[in-house]
């Protein structure tokens, strides 16, 4: 082999071994300069869901009966009467039903749907707006809903027909037909709307036009 064939293998080898010498150090100063991996920040609670959680823990008054209710995770129950036949009523939060208003003199009302249960069969859905400060929810107003209905959509808007008020609010339900019995599947829609004035609820009643 003549010394020209030599010394071109030697360059290639001296050219591979640079190759390989400087991609290993760029590879090393790559993962160096990468910052380091954190545990990723839990996500803050807003300001408009805060409220909700809060509730799900507060104490507060049954709705229509007024009993004191210490609720846990958004479920309380409480004594009906005492004695041997003592017995207890329930009150169930409902989760993803609510709206959030701070009013222009600064109040912040808290809607949202309450279940009560007093050891019957029946089970009753109510419209509940309390006054929020802090962790203390104050009962303001209620509707009563319907029995053993299902609520589908609850809606905050702006007002159209009472200037008076201060907001709308808009619910959807699904409830049984006239003389349907109450272990029927609820399968009508009803639209309802209700106005807020100072912290009372009050629904738009529908007057039909059959002229």
């Amino acid at each position: 082999m003549n010394k020209k064939a030599i010394l071109s293998i030697i360059v290639v080898i001296l050219l591979a071994l640079f190759l390989f010498i400087a991609n290993s150090t760029d590879q090393k100063t790559t993962s160096e300069d990468l910052p380091t991996q954190t545990e990723t920040e839990p996500e803050t609670v807003t300001e408009s869901v805060a409220p909700f959680i809060r509730l799900k823990n507060a104490e507060i008054l049954a709705p229509e009966s007024d009993h004191k209710v210490k609720l846990v995770d958004g479920k309380g129950s409480y004594e009906l009467n005492s004695g041997p036949a003592s017995s207890r009523g329930e009150v169930i939060v409902i989760d993803g039903f609510s709206t959030l208003w701070s009013t222009q003199s600064g109040k912040t009302d808290l809607t949202a749907i309450l279940i009560s249960n007093e050891g019957g069969s029946g089970t009753f859905y109510y419209l509940v707006l309390f006054d929020v400060q802090g962790d203390i929810f104050t009962k303001k107003s209620e509707v009563f809903l319907g029995d053993r209905i299902n609520v589908t959509r609850m809606n905050l808007g702006e007002l159209v027909h009472d200037i008076n008020a201060d907001y709308r609010i808009t619910l959807e339900s699904l409830e049984r037909k006239d003389g349907e019995p109450f272990t029927a599947k609820p399968t009508v829609v009803s639209n309802r709307t209700f106005y807020v004035t100072n912290q009372i609820l009050k629904e738009l009643e529908i007057v039909r036009d059959d002229t």
